[in-house]
C-alpha cells in the first residue's frame, strides 16, 4: 500500500496520477533527489510542496545518501561538519514541509559508507537535540537502505543490544553489524538512545543484494527473499517447524513501510534486470507474491523455468 515516487523541481508528478494512488489506497512517498553541491531553491519548490499536500500525499523525502563521499564534490566532503553542512540544507525543506502539513523524511543513509551511517545518524539526531529540535524530529520520519549486502536475512537482528562488540569500520568475528535487512533495529535502537524516544522509518531497496550491483542477480532468490520479507511484515513472527524456509524475526512497527526493490526501470539502466516488471515480462516474485496473498497457507515453489545465472523465462502476463 506503499509507492515510492521521484519527483523534481522542474516537472511535477501529474495530479492525476498522485489522486488516483491516493483513491486506489496507496500511500505515495514522494522523493526530491536534490544534488547536495547546493542549496534547494525554497522559491521553487514550495508551491509543488502544496500541491503534492492538496492531492493527498503525505511524506516527502528529500536527498540520498548525505553520508557517501560520491554525494558531494570533493572539495565539500573534505571540509569540516559535514554533518551539520548537510542539515543546513536539510531544516530549511523540513520547515517548509511541515508548514504546509506534509511530513518530512530523513534520506536514507548508504549503509557503511564513507562516513559510518550509524555515527552519521546518531550526530545528526545529536545535532538537532543540540538545537531544541526534538519536536521536530517526532514529526519526521526516518529512512533507511534494506539491502541484504549477501547476508541472510537476520543479519544484524537485535541491534547493538545484542551485537555489542561491533563497532564503525569494526566487526569482529562471531559479530554483526547494521549492514543488512535489519538495518532498522540499529536506527531504532540510536533513535532510543539520543532521543529518548522512536519514530517511524522507512525501508528502501528492499529484497535485494545491493541496488547497485546486478552481477550475480538470481530471479529465484530474489523471489524466496521478498516472500520471506512479506510473510514477516505480516505477521508478529514467522514460524519455520520444517527449517525449509528462510526465518526471519518479527518487524517492529515503527517500519511504516517495507519498499520492495524495483516496480519497472527503463531499458539499458543498470537496475532493468531487478525491475518487477519488464516489457510486458515478469520476474517469478510477482506471480508467487500473488498466489501468496491469495492463500497464505499454500507453499510457495520456486519456478522450474527460473535459471539462477541471472537469466529468466518469464510468462507474458502484463502488469
Amino acid at each position: 500500500s506503499w509507492l515510492v515516487i521521484r519527483s523534481s523541481v522542474e516537472r511535477a508528478i501529474p495530479e492525476h496520477f498522485v489522486t488516483g494512488l491516493v483513491r486506489s489506497g496507496i500511500e505515495p512517498i514522494i522523493w526530491f533527489d536534490f544534488p547536495l553541491n547546493k542549496s534547494p531553491n525554497l522559491v521553487e519548490i514550495k508551491p509543488i510542496l502544496t500541491s503534492y499536500a492538496r492531492w493527498g500525499a503525505k511524506y516527502i523525502a528529500f536527498f540520498d545518501q548525505p553520508n557517501a563521499a560520491a554525494s558531494w564534490t570533493p572539495s565539500m566532503w573534505s571540509q569540516n561538519s559535514i554533518v551539520d553542512r548537510f542539515l543546513e540544507r536539510f531544516l530549511p525543506l523540513v520547515s517548509i514541509t511541515l508548514q504546509i502539513g506534509l511530513k518530512p523524511v530523513l534520506p536514507p543513509l548508504q549503509p557503511g559508507g564513507s562516513f559510518w551511517d550509524t555515527v552519521f545518524l546518531r550526530s545528526m539526531l545529536e545535532s538537532l537535540d543540540r538545537r531544541k529540535l526534538t519536536p521536530v524530529v517526532n514529526n519526521m520520519a526516518l529512512s533507511a537502505y534494506a539491502c541484504t549486502a549477501g547476508h541472510d536475512l537476520q543479519w544484524g537482528a537485535g541491534g547493538p543490544e545484542r551485537w555489542p562488540n561491533s563497532r564503525p569500520y569494526i566487526t569482529p568475528d562471531g559479530e554483526q553489524d547494521q549492514r543488512g535487512f535489519r538495518v532498522f533495529d540499529w536506527y531504532k535502537a540510536i533513535c532510543q538512545a539520543v532521543i529518548g524516544t522512536t519514530i517511524p522509518i522507512f525501508l528502501f531497496g528492499v529484497g535485494v543484494e545491493d541496488i547497485q550491483s546486478q552481477a550475480q542477480f538470481d530471479p529465484a532468490r530474489h523471489s524466496e527473499v521478498n516472500l520471506a520479507i512479506a510473510r514477516a511484515l505480516s505477521e508478529s513472527q514467522v514460524s519455520n517447524p520444517d527449517k525449509t524456509s528462510i526465518f526471519l524475526e518479527g518487524i517492529p512497527e515503527e517500519v511504516m513501510a517495507c519498499n520492495f526493490w524495483l516496480l519497472a526501470a527503463e531499458k539499458d539502466t543498470p537496475c532493468y534486470n531487478q525491475a518487477w516488471y519488464q516489457d510486458g515480462k515478469q520476474l517469478p516474485v510477482v506471480d508467487n507474491l500473488k498466489n501468496w496473498v491469495s492463500n497464505p497457507k499454500i507453499a510457495i515453489k520456486t519456478p522450474k523455468n527460473v535459471e539462477t545465472e541471472g537469466q529468466v523465462t518469464m510468462n507474458e502476463t502484463q502488469p
